[in-house]
């Protein structure tokens, strides 16, 4: 009994609260209810913060938990995620896609709480779901494809999982110690993907002298540290790593060496980013640091000092960009809309620890492709900087001054109201143009058929579609006749 406790105890100190709490959309409560035995109308215990210890701690037979990923698969967290495990409360893990939950882009698990579990069912629906104009609805269909691949999972570690016949590859069941073997992480993907194996593998702690401690510049005080002039003292941002290599210019600190003397980058130290940027990937490269130069890594940064007798840094870096290195760094991350990798992850990432002659000759090749696309770059620069230069000197003579405004033109005092406005014998106007001489010195509205019968009558005179704009004025100023119209000459 008092083991028991330990377990309900071990697992509820993990209190996370949400900035705010997830309604579950109509197709995901439907979903809830059936896998809890009950009815959509019906009151459901779905929990949401602090969700192992609320459901440990209470007389509840059966729940649902609404996890973020930093809930399945953090290590701050897998003390919480441990003792519910060991107390056997975890049946079913569901990963849903992206946008299930309205509001929130951040990767959503079910998870379904009952007692006396020894394993679970993980269960990938990522591919479920049917895409609207403003969210993404989980139909009946799609609930029953869920509920199917819940009953159709099979061991993780048999050798019929593959077989369609036996099991779906959207789903898979794990043994509590199968999942202890892998850190105790609930995120679905570790339990469906193909394990990766390596050649003389061993993990990047083994070949690590040290991790170098992170500078920390508050962005608020950024600015302070930062010197215009070159100081040899330089910082080193995500930004600057690029294809492999540390890419210039880097900003220069005001704060001499011995200011940062714990978190100095030495020549060869491998590089790695904590955070994924907007590609998806994260950043990977080896340092190279002149003599005289200092080098201040950001926060953001990783600093692993390789030992030089067991690794080559070029030769890890390579494997790391490899698309090998990338799907096991990728396996390491964590994270919804943004990957990011754990220092406990990286330090247990599986590296290949081949012969140093192996490892130089690979480096080698490496490093010189990286030397070549470093000059082609700055091949590339050059010449955009001289097509820059011919533009701005083809170009330059087509800007000319402002133009001088002539004066204005005096107004000529308008006619009097009989009198007809001048024009030429030989002006020619549109029927448009017509139309408007009418209505501006008759007031009249007239269409274009009346101003072809008049012009068919000889009234006024024209050729084609241009009408003679004297015999219009003409007959527009003739007096008219008790009908309002010009009478004849």
């Amino acid at each position: 009994m008092e083991r028991q406790e330990d377990k309900k105890r071990q697992a509820s100190t993990g209190n996370r609260p949400t900035s705010r709490r997830l309604e579950p959309p109509q197709g995901i409560k439907e979903l809830c209810a059936r896998l809890l035995g009950a009815q959509p109308d019906d009151e459901l215990p779905i929990l949401q913060d602090d969700v192992f210890g609320q459901f440990l701690n209470n007389s509840l037979d059966k729940a649902i938990g609404i996890l973020i990923p930093g809930d399945v698969a953090s290590p701050r967290q897998q003390p919480v995620r441990q003792g519910a495990l060991l107390a056997g409360a975890i049946e079913t893990v569901i990963l849903l896609p992206r946008l299930a939950f309205d509001r929130t882009s951040v990767q959503i698990s079910l998870i379904v709480l009952s007692r006396n579990n020894t394993g679970v069912t993980f269960v990938d629906a990522t591919d479920l779901g049917q895409r609207t104009r403003r969210e993404l609805a989980f139909e009946e269909q799609d609930q029953d494809k869920i509920i199917q691949r819940i009953k159709c999972a099979t061991s993780a570690s048999s050798p019929t999982r593959n077989n369609p016949n036996e099991a779906t590859p959207h789903s898979v069941y794990a043994t509590n110690a199968e999942i202890a073997a892998k850190g105790y992480t609930l995120f679905v993907t570790r339990y469906l993907e193909e394990e990766i194996y390596l050649k003389n593998e061993t993990t990047l702690r083994t070949i690590a002298q040290g991790l170098i401690r992170s500078t920390v510049l508050p962005s608020r005080s950024f600015d302070k540290h930062i010197s215009p002039e070159d100081t040899n003292v330089q910082y080193l941002n995500v930004r600057n790593l690029e294809d492999g290599l540390i890419a210039a210019p880097l900003q220069n600190l005001k704060e001499p060496a011995s200011h940062y003397a714990e978190s100095l980058v030495e020549d060869g130290d491998l590089l790695i980013t904590k955070i994924a940027p907007s590609e998806g990937q994260l950043k990977i490269a080896v340092a190279t640091v002149r003599p005289g130069q200092e080098i201040v890594p950001s926060s953001n940064l990783y600093v692993v000092r390789l030992d030089p007798a067991r690794a080559n840094p070029y030769f890890i870096a390579a494997f790391l960009n490899s698309p090998l290195g990338k799907e096991l760094l990728s396996r390491a991350s964590m994270g919804g809309a943004i990957q990011h990798i754990a220092l406990s992850s990286l330090r247990e990432l599986p590296i290949p620890l081949l012969d140093m002659s192996e490892q130089n000759a690979m480096a080698a090749q490496y490093k010189k492709q990286l030397e070549k696309i470093s000059q082609i770059k700055s091949k590339l620069a050059a010449e955009k900087d001289i097509l820059a230069e011919i533009l701005d000197k083809s170009f330059s003579t087509i800007q000319v001054e402002a133009p001088i405004e002539p004066p204005p033109m005096e107004e000529k005092p308008a006619a009097a109201a009989n009198e007809p406005p001048v024009a030429p014998n030989d002006a020619t106007i549109k029927v448009s143009e017509v139309i408007d001489l009418f209505e501006e010195l008759r007031g009249e509205a007239v269409s274009r058929q009346r101003i072809h019968q008049l012009k068919a009558a000889g009234e006024i005179k024209g050729e084609g579609r241009n009408y003679n704009k004297r015999s219009v004025l003409e007959y527009l100023n003739r007096p008219v006749d008790k009908g309002g119209r010009p009478k004849k000459t």
